[in-house]
């Protein structure tokens, strides 16, 4: 294989891992009545050290914020998260995960790394060891961008 022809090939290899370990997930999630997407809402919001708002959870997900409603309904419909009124800026809503959501959530996650075991099972502990190794240090730059945003004076005052 020729120099040239390697980023074409690491990008389609990626592209077609993600796509299998989409479809394993959803395979997973199915029972549950949840989609990947979903399952990745329930994370962030569980995984996120300040209360996030619908706008910040789109940022987050790297997503446009009308995206994150359809989610979000399904989800408070199944009782998984619930909307409040955020006290220090009326037209935010912030979103809790129910005790059942962050039950489902948990077991979302081990639904998750069966599917990841399935999907690495062929590589063995250290090829492994070295794919994340790889894996972390190509996506460190990108996980600062992936963090909560800063609330400014602006959006603390109501008016953003």
């Amino acid at each position: 294989m020729g120099r040239d022809t390697q980023p074409g090939r690491l990008g389609e290899l990626f592209l077609r891992v993600g796509k299998l370990l989409r479809a394993a997930e959803a395979q997973r999630f199915a029972p549950y009545g949840l989609t990947p997407a979903q399952g990745r809402v329930l994370g962030v919001l569980a995984d996120s050290t300040e209360q996030l708002c619908m706008g910040e959870l789109a940022i987050v997900l790297g997503v446009v914020p009308r995206a994150i409603t359809p989610q979000i309904d399904v989800l408070e419909q199944a009782g998984l998260v619930q909307r409040r009124t955020d006290p220090h800026n009326r037209r935010s809503i912030l979103l809790d995960l129910t005790t059942e959501g962050n039950a489902v959530r948990e077991q979302l996650r081990n639904e998750r790394v069966l599917a990841v075991e399935e999907i690495f099972a062929q590589l063995t502990p250290t090829q492994r060891h070295t794919l994340l190794e790889l894996l972390e240090r190509v996506t460190r730059p990108r996980d600062a961008r992936a963090t909560r945003p800063a609330r400014t004076a602006t959006h603390q005052r109501g008016l953003t």
